[in-house]
Order: structure tokens, then C-alpha cells, then sequence
């Protein structure tokens, strides 16, 4: 079977292969439910009892409301750590769904999804592969340590202006230059390793939340959900404190000294449309002509 594959497997039962995990469709009705498993043994199973129940009802065999979503058939959430939690036998959520969700139908929504777009990806190399109930206190507690301490990816250099300009000894190489030296088989010096900031975890914390919150919403999935997911680790733990704001702007003899530094009369330019309009330095380099207005004087921000 290819990466992804649809096919009905049983009336009422559809069934995707997705890089060794399966994912299952019932549909009776307007009764619909999903869950995606380790096994196609345990998604049928599962599968099976969801159709029934949906069939009980259809027919008016008269069960109770809360027999939609657990017929006896299927295990409550148990207490786990303290915490309430689905049990992995019923209706297990990959990450790699969750993440696909938000990228399909919520990360376009977005005005600024270019660093959402990168945090996400980022979710992503973490957390992909994990099912949800993985993510507990202990797990995510030693992810944001070694997020603090930059193991997973440095943060910025918090002296980067006197390092790229090379104060106290040569600058540091360019991503050009280190991959051109890579090629030539020349030594590449290591990189230095920055903590990242609690800001930065912060936004990456409330993603993982914002996608899983997302993700239950669609296709009617809160009723199972909703309670266990408000209880979680996730939606309870304490976020990293925020940064600090800052203290200081360039003051007026600081941005001339740095214009008169730049001999390139474009690159001066740039900087000033920056100063002038707060654009993003990417949102400077992607204007096109046909973004200015010349008329009227105005300039359209890239989305």
C-alpha cells in the first residue's frame, strides 16, 4: 500500500494508511468518528463498535445520549499520573494529524503564517511521530529544558551585532561559506550554541495547545475529548515567563551614524522603508513594484 491510501474497508468503515499508522472513517448517517491506531487489528475492532453504536441509534433502539460517544463496549478515560486520560486503546491521536489539520485548514487563516509556518515545522521534528497521550508532564517538562539550553536548535546570540561584525576577532561564517567549505572538504567550525528564549518556547507551547485544541473541534471530536483535554499537562502547566520589553529605542544619532556607515544606496533605502512603515525586514525584501501605490503613496504589506 502507498504512504496514503483510502479504501473502504467494511460497510460504513473507511480506512487510510498514513507511514504505518491507520486511520479510520465511520460514517452512519450523521453520525460520523475517526481515530487513528498502531494497528489495523485495533482500528477495526474499534471501528466496529463506533458502527454499531451508530446503527443502535439509527434505529431508534432507544440508547442513551452518552452512547454515542461510550457505549459500554469501549473503555472510559482512566486516571493516569493523576491526570485523566483517553486510553490508548480507544481512540489514539497521532501528532502528524493534528499538525496536518492546522496546516490545511487554520495556518492559511493566518496574516503572519510565515512564522507560524516555521513553528510548526518545528512541532513537527518533535512531536510527529508521538501519539497525544505520550505528551505527559514528564516528557514535556524535559522537552522545555533542553529547548531552554538550546539542544534542540540554538537560540540567537544575545552579542550577534558585535559577532557579525566581527569585535574581538574574525566574523563567523556565512551559511554560503560553511556549506561551500563543507563541499571543498575543509573543517567547518562548530556553531555555538545560545539558550533560547522563554518567548520563543512560549509560542511554541501555545501552538502545540492552539493545534490540538483545533484538531478536537473539527469533525466533532469534543464530545470525547473535551474534558480530558482541558484537564491535560498541556493546558494546565505553567508557560515560561514572558520576555522582557524592551528598555531602549535607537535614538536618532544612532540610525545616522549607521547610514552614513552604508555606502550601497539600496540597502539604504531598505532600511530606511523599514524605519519609516515598522515593516519586517521580510516584509521589505518581498514588496514588488506592483504592491506600491504611487498614486496615493502606499505601500501594500506582502501577506
Amino acid at each position: 500500500m502507498s504512504k496514503k491510501q483510502k479504501r473502504r474497508s467494511e460497510q460504513y468503515i473507511h480506512v487510510e494508511e498514513r507511514s504505518g499508522s491507520f486511520r479510520f472513517k465511520i460514517t452512519v448517517g450523521e453520525h460520523k468518528d475517526s481515530g487513528t491506531f498502531s494497528t489495523e487489528a485495533e482500528g477495526m475492532r474499534w471501528a466496529r463498535q463506533r458502527r454499531q453504536s451508530f446503527l443502535d441509534i439509527r434505529d431508534n433502539i432507544g440508547l442513551p445520549v452518552s452512547a454515542v460517544r461510550y457505549p459500554a463496549s469501549i473503555p472510559l478515560p482512566v486516571p493516569t499520573y493523576g491526570i485523566p486520560y483517553a486510553s490508548s486503546a480507544a481512540t489514539p491521536i497521532k501528532m502528524e494529524d493534528v499538525f496536518d489539520s492546522y496546516e490545511k485548514y487554520d495556518l492559511p487563516k493566518l496574516s503572519g503564517k510565515s512564522s507560524e509556518k516555521s513553528r510548526l515545522m518545528n512541532l513537527r521534528q518533535w512531536f510527529g511521530e508521538l501519539y497525544l497521550d505520550r505528551l505527559d508532564q514528564g516528557f514535556i517538562d524535559r522537552w522545555m529544558d533542553d529547548r531552554l539550553a538550546g539542544k534542540l536548535g540554538s537560540g540567537r546570540d544575545p552579542r550577534r551585532a558585535e559577532t557579525m561584525s566581527g569585535v574581538g576577532g574574525s566574523k563567523p561564517l556565512t551559511k554560503q561559506q560553511r556549506y561551500t567549505r563543507k563541499l571543498a572538504g575543509k573543517e567547518v567550525p562548530a556553531l555555538a550554541v545560545h539558550p533560547v528564549s522563554t518567548q520563543s518556547v512560549r509560542h511554541e507551547l501555545s501552538l502545540l495547545r492552539r493545534s490540538v485544541t483545533k484538531y478536537l473541534e473539527r469533525d466533532d471530536r469534543f464530545p470525547i475529548y473535551g474534558a480530558w483535554w482541558q484537564a491535560h499537562y498541556l493546558m494546565r502547566m505553567q508557560l515560561p515567563a514572558q520576555a522582557e520589553p524592551r528598555t531602549r529605542r535607537v535614538s536618532d544619532a544612532e540610525l545616522v551614524a549607521i547610514f552614513d556607515s552604508i555606502s550601497d544606496i539600496p540597502l539604504k533605502a531598505s532600511i530606511l522603508m523599514g524605519i519609516l512603515t515598522s515593516l519586517r525586514r521580510g516584509e521589505v525584501v518581498s514588496l514588488n513594484w506592483q504592491d506600491v501605490d504611487w498614486v496615493r503613496k502606499v505601500a501594500y504589506r506582502v501577506k
